[in-house]
């Protein structure tokens, strides 16, 4: 799927229409970082994949790692790995060793629904997905970091909450946002525009007429 554009002021409030970006904010900021005009924070559009998963900084980091994530079998693996995650092509190449998790389907977490199977595992595998991705941008320690999260256009009420969830561990304040209206806002193409992005696990259509897509103009 196409990556997430950062935007250095998101303005969107949240709202319960799923046309809508929604935005969560944790309790306890991760740091004590100043932002007046933006200093002091690092901004990340990030794309959860089915595939594979994508973070685009404010500092100019670019990353994308495989949606995978492994765990040692036992105290033999993980004598032979010497660590007690692993990701992306690593983790499919010690996939012997490693109980394997790819936790993104159709742009969301799987189980999220409370329907599927493995639900809790690939809950924590999401959430060391999500903080790996996260490390991979680079930020300081003395840096706040906001982060806007791509999911599919009509996602439902408790995929999107389950990313909100597992991503609020790992950021200062997080957003999501529908994954083609973010393609059309980032590439300013904002009026008489149909984008369509086609992932790995949903394609995603967004009507766009000069205002904030509603659910009528959104399919996944």
């Amino acid at each position: 799927m196409s990556a997430i554009q950062t935007s250095t002021a998101p303005t969107a409030a949240a709202t319960n229409d799923s046309a809508r970006p929604q935005l969560a904010t944790p309790a306890q900021p991760r740091s004590t970082a100043k932002n007046a005009a933006g200093e002091g924070v690092l901004y990340l559009g990030i794309d959860l994949g089915t595939s594979r998963t994508s973070v685009s900084a404010s500092n100019g980091v670019r990353e994308s790692i495989a949606s995978y994530v492994g765990y040692p079998k036992d105290v033999v693996s993980r004598k032979l790995l010497k660590r007690d995650v692993l990701f992306g092509e690593e983790a499919i190449e010690k996939r012997l060793a490693l109980d394997l998790y790819r936790p993104l389907g159709e742009g969301v977490i799987k189980g999220s629904d409370g329907n599927g199977s493995h639900s809790e595992a690939n809950l924590r595998a999401a959430r060391d997905l999500i903080t790996e991705i996260i490390r991979r941008a680079k930020p300081r320690k003395d840096e706040l970091v906001y982060a806007v999260i791509g999911a599919p256009a009509q996602a439902s009420i408790l995929n999107k909450k389950a990313i909100l969830d597992v991503a609020r561990e790992s950021v200062d304040s997080v957003m999501l946002c529908s994954e083609p209206f973010s393609v059309a806002y980032g590439l300013d193409w904002l009026d008489d525009v149909l984008v369509i992005d086609i992932g790995a696990g949903t394609t995603d259509l967004c009507r766009m007429h000069g205002t904030m897509p509603e659910d009528a103009d959104q399919i996944t």
